[in-house]
Order: C-alpha cells, then sequence, then structure tokens
C-alpha cells in the first residue's frame, strides 16, 4: 500500500519520510490476509549445498542417542487456510522409516500430527514445548531430526510455519503469536544442545487458500537463510537441511499416494530405493535420489508443466560417508509402507463461529492494541464489538462523559454516530485510497473517538475529537509524535450511514495538506 510521504508538503517539498514514512498512516497490516504476505516470491533458485572445509563428520551417534520430533499439519482451526491430504501422511510414514530403517528408538520419535489425539496435535504450544522439553533432556552428543510437512508463508521478509492453530489473516503481532517463525525454530533446536541435526522442511504446499482465493505459495530465500546454523563454536558441529522445493517454486502432493512428493521420496529413499550395493544408504545418496525422482515423478503424474526441484544445504557432514539407513531385512515389503503411528478419526473439530471470535477476543481485551485492531476488524459487529470499541478509545487516551445518557439533541443531532467506522483517506485525487478503522462514541452533539495509525510498524490508537450539528460533523485527531504535533481536520456531512467530506493535515514544521475522506459501517 503507497504511504503517505506526500501527505504533507513544504511548497513544492515533499515531507521528509523520516516522519511520515514510519507514521505510515496506515500500513498494508491493516488488512493482513495471505494473498498480501508476498508468499514465497519467485528467486533464482539455489540447489547447490554450500562447499565449506567443515565437512568432517562421517557418521551419526549410537542409536540411543537419536531423537525426531515428527510435525505434519492437514487440518487448520482458521477454516480459511485450504486443507492439505498429505502432510499428516508424511509425518507418519517418516517417522516409521526412522525407526525401521534408520536406527532411531520408537520411543524417542515424537510424532505431532493432525489426525493424533489431543495431545498429539500439531499446534503451536505442543510444537515449542516438545522442542524445549528436550533442553537438557538428551546428550550432547545426539542427533536431533526435525521436520515439518504443511503449510508455510513469508511476510515481511520473515518465514514462518503455520502450525495447526495458525491465523495468518489478522495482524502482523497476531501472526508472531500463533505462527512460528523459522528462526525461533533454529534457535530451539540450538537449545537443545544436539551437535548432529537434520532438517526436512516441505513447507510452502500450493494453494494456500485464504479469504481472497487462492495464491500459488513459494518457498523463498528467507526460508534458507533463518534456518542456516553457523557450527563455528556454536555447539552445532553438523547440519543438514533438505528443502522440498527450490526458492521461486511451490512443494506439491502427490494425490495417489496421499503425501508430499518430497517426503514420499525420502521415505522411499530412506526404506532402500537410494541405497547403495551394500544396502546402505548415505545422506549424499538420499539427496541424489530425492533430487531426480521428485520433479520427474511430478512430471509424470501432475503434468510437464509442473516443476517441483528439492535443494539442501550441508555443513559439518561428508555426505557420501554418513550412513543414515540401512537396508532392514525383517520388514517385509508389505509391512515397510505401514505405518507404526495409527490414525485417529476426527483428531481436530473445526472451530465454531463463536469459539473463533473468543480466541480473538480473549488476546485483545487486555488492552493489546494490535490485538484489538485484529479483533475490530474481524468482528466489526461482534458479540464484544462495544467493549472493544470503548477500550480502543480509552487506550487513546480519550475520557468518556462516564455512565452519562446518550441524549439526543433534536436541534443539533440528526444521527446516533456510535459504532466502527471505515475511514479512507487521500491527499493526491489520482492516488490510492487509505483506509483504517475510526471508533466513535456520541454524547448528545459531541463525538470521541480513536482511529488505529502505524508508527514505525506498530499501531498505536490516536484520539479523534469532534462536534456534530444536524448532518454536519466536524472531528479533530491531534497528537505528538517524536516531539512534534501532527493534526488532521475532517469536516464532512452524514447521512447515518456514510460520511464526505474534506480533510486537512499538517503539524509543526509542516504546511497544510488537502484532501478528500468518506466513511461508512
Amino acid at each position: 500500500m503507497n504511504s503517505h510521504g506526500d501527505l504533507f508538503r513544504k511548497t513544492k517539498v515533499a515531507v521528509v519520510a523520516t516522519l511520515l514514512l514510519p507514521l505510515a498512516i496506515g500500513t498494508a497490516s491493516l488488512d493482513w490476509n495471505v494473498n498480501g504476505l508476498a508468499p514465497c516470491q519467485a528467486q533464482t533458485p539455489i540447489r547447490q549445498a554450500r562447499d565449506r572445509d567443515l565437512r568432517h563428520v562421517r557418521s551419526l551417534p549410537e542409536r540411543g542417542k537419536r531423537f525426531a520430533l515428527i510435525i505434519g499439519v492437514d487440518d487448520y482451526q482458521d477454516r480459511r487456510i485450504n486443507r492439505l491430504s498429505g502432510a499428516a501422511n508424511d509425518a507418519k510414514l517418516l517417522a516409521t522409516a526412522l525407526v525401521r530403517f534408520a536406527g532411531f528408538p520408537f520411543d524417542q520419535v515424537r510424532l505431532l500430527a493432525s489426525d493424533q489425539p489431543p495431545d498429539r496435535q500439531p499446534n503451536r504450544a505442543a510444537i515449542l514445548e516438545r522442542l524445549s522439553n528436550l533442553v537438557g533432556a538428551i546428550p550432547k552428543d545426539s542427533l536431533l531430526v526435525v521436520s515439518f510437512s504443511g503449510h508455510g508463508l513469508e511476510r515481511q521478509g520473515q518465514a514462518y510455519l503455520l502450525p495447526t492453530d495458525a491465523r495468518p489473516n489478522g495482524s502482523m503481532a497476531l501472526l508472531e503469536e500463533t505462527a512460528i517463525r523459522v528462526s525461533k525454530l533454529k534457535d530451539l533446536i540450538r537449545a537443545t544442545g544436539a551437535e548432529q541435526v537434520i532438517i526436512f522442511l516441505d513447507a510452502c504446499r500450493t494453494a494456500l487458500t485464504v479469504k481472497r482465493g487462492i495464491e500459488e505459495n513459494r518457498l523463498t530465500k528467507a526460508y534458507s537463510t533463518e534456518i542456516d546454523f553457523d557450527i563455528r563454536n556454536r555447539g552445532v558441529q553438523a547440519f543438514a537441511v533438505l528443502f522440498a522445493t527450490s526458492v521461486g517454486s511451490s512443494a506439491y502432493e502427490y494425490p495417489e499416494k496421499q503425501q508430499g512428493f518430497f517426503t514420499w521420496a525420502v521415505v522411499e529413499g530412506l526404506k532402500g530405493k537410494a541405497a547403495n550395493q551394500r544396502g546402505e544408504t548415505t545422506l549424499g545418496d538420499l539427496l541424489r535420489y530425492v533430487e531426480e525422482t521428485v520433479p520427474n515423478q511430478l512430471k509424470k503424474v501432475l503434468g510437464s508443466e509442473k516443476d517441483q526441484r528439492p535443494w539442501h544445504v550441508i555443513e559439518g557432514y561428508r555426505a557420501n560417508d554418513l550412513v543414515i539407513a540401512a537396508a532392514n531385512q525383517t520388514v517385509a515389503e508389505s509391512d515397510a509402507a505401514t505405518p507404526l503411528f495409527p490414525s485417529y478419526p476426527s483428531a481436530i473439530q473445526p472451530m465454531s463461529a463463536e469459539a473463533s471470535e473468543n480466541y480473538y477476543w480473549d488476546m485483545a481485551k487486555n488492552g493489546n492494541e494490535t490485538m484489538l485492531m485484529t479483533y475490530a476488524q474481524q468482528y466489526p459487529r461482534g458479540r464484544f464489538a462495544e467493549q472493544a470499541r470503548r477500550l480502543v478509545i480509552k487506550l487513546a487516551g480519550v475520557d468518556l462523559p462516564g455512565d452519562l445518557p446518550k441524549q439526543q439533541d433534536a436541534r443539533r443531532t440528526a444521527f446516533t454516530m456510535s459504532g466502527t467506522w471505515n475511514l479512507s483517506m487521500r491527499f493526491d485525487t489520482k492516488g490510492e485510497w487509505e483506509t483504517r478503522q475510526l471508533f466513535l462514541e456520541q454524547f448528545g452533539n459531541s463525538l470521541y473517538g480513536a482511529v488505529f495509525l502505524g508508527i514505525g510498524g506498530e499501531f498505536k490508537a490516536r484520539p479523534a475529537i469532534g462536534v456534530m450539528d444536524s448532518t454536519h460533523l466536524v472531528l479533530d485527531i491531534s497528537f505528538k509524535e517524536h516531539g512534534k504535533k501532527i493534526w488532521f481536520k475532517l469536516d464532512g456531512i452524514t447521512d447515518g450511514k456514510e460520511i464526505r467530506g474534506t480533510i486537512k493535515a499538517g503539524g509543526e514544521e509542516y504546511s497544510e495538506s488537502q484532501g478528500e475522506f468518506y466513511a461508512e459501517r
């Protein structure tokens, strides 16, 4: 969304961005949805592992020091996020392959998936708790494998994984509190103290459905930069990250197998498809098998126009010497594809409309301005709308006249203006309209309110005080930022449903600018 950098002008010179760009008088964050996430915009693919002089680890630790957290998210409580059909299967089959072919003890493989019981659901708290519980509980010379299958997205240059309770349609702050930033995942993995780390990242699945339709969800470079372990003097001696697709591309699901193409190939490789003549699968063997098999099989199944090319980053491992799986002669071919972890039907229930509103309000009612903004956006006529409106006005520093009755003076006031309005403004008649929320309470012919303004990426409620005379109203918005006074004056006519008029703006050291506005509810 365009900035209001030209909102104030000195003669012929636009206002210096040091004030008005941080002010931003609203940003895209006011209307965040996954279409506005810049999800994994196309970039130059990066598929080669980086060559550093640190590749010295040739073997995995002994069986008792191998741990895994495997996550698969098919179902999302936010019904605007498209349901997947293969992520839970990915998780179960990969966990099974680690036990049967990669020497992981069954009780050291933790599975969180959408088709599991409530205590093994892949929600944010469960994922963070499982990783936190490993801190101090595993030997320092252990191997930790972490796998995530599901949706991922990028917002403001930061990569996120979406657990089952993620809320990507609200504000940036709401996303931070409900999704898992990839860099946070890395920090938690490092905190466990494991010296060897292998990560399978099968995110950025296609068709991330939101309230405005379907968007191709592509992997961005942010995923690789945020998951990058610096192995020099940081505890982790060796790590490998295997990405389902290259930068700029999407990851697809294999309809017949009800898995993602990437994790399906990983599991097939661990089961023996990537094994050498001795029946052993090295990390290098697995990489070559996956990176050749996925694009070839994808084109056979989905058509030549589709493309998915896995890639990897490795540091500290000698991939061609590191045996990560071996053929298990005791497992029959028919049993190899049978998960050790059964499914549980109806493990997750859709969140009702009432429960969803309660969820937002619980996060907003303690006075978090960004959460209040998000609640007001999602539920402008919700059960807590009046409470939210009054709380926003209070946070703006406006004192309401207490419990005085809202007497309507027929000579002065024609309409009741109390409510939440969508206020749109522009100062350039050829420019785009900027929209944010205006909260009003009316007592007689006096108006008390607030409007959300984004300051340096953080939203603050700013006071809006005015008067009304029949159908004519005037609102003054005045506040200080960086020690400088900034003001807006809205002068308009209303029919009770919408307001239209002119707007003036100015402040210390700035000449006056004029524009137009309208508001509706």
